[in-house]
């Protein structure tokens, strides 16, 4: 069983209803490389394995956009990702999760104030 990431499609058509230029765009995704709970800002780069990444990157037709990765650990055992991605945290997990979604959401609001480059200065070195 083959599973698609079709979040290139979505983002491609706010850009276009909205009007958004690539340098206003602020990409936020799950991610199992990074600790639950723990964020990354990047200006660019590759998708890392992140379907949703690639689907965007093919549909942008660039990888120079930004992100915000947000940590969910990766699957236990060998449960298969799609599962793991798209269940439900575990209670220690959401004690980690909480306070990453709400430091998220400062990153969020000091990207939007003051740029990529201050919002990566400020919260990638803090983690």
């Amino acid at each position: 069983m083959t599973f698609m990431n079709r979040s290139g499609l979505t983002v491609n058509e706010a850009c276009a209803f909205y009007k958004t230029e690539i340098e206003d765009l602020l990409i936020v995704v799950d991610d199992v490389a990074i600790p639950t709970g723990k964020i990354r800002l990047r200006k660019d780069g590759g998708p890392g394995g992140h379907n949703g990444l690639s689907d965007i990157e093919r549909a942008l037709g660039t990888k120079a956009y930004q992100r915000l990765r947000v940590g969910i650990d990766s699957p236990p055992g060998r449960m298969p990702l799609h599962d793991y991605v798209l269940g439900r945290f575990s209670d220690s997990q959401m004690d980690a999760l909480t306070p990453g979604i709400e430091r998220a959401c400062d990153a969020i609001e000091c990207w939007i104030r003051q740029g990529i480059d201050t919002a990566m200065n400020q919260f990638n070195a803090a983690d």
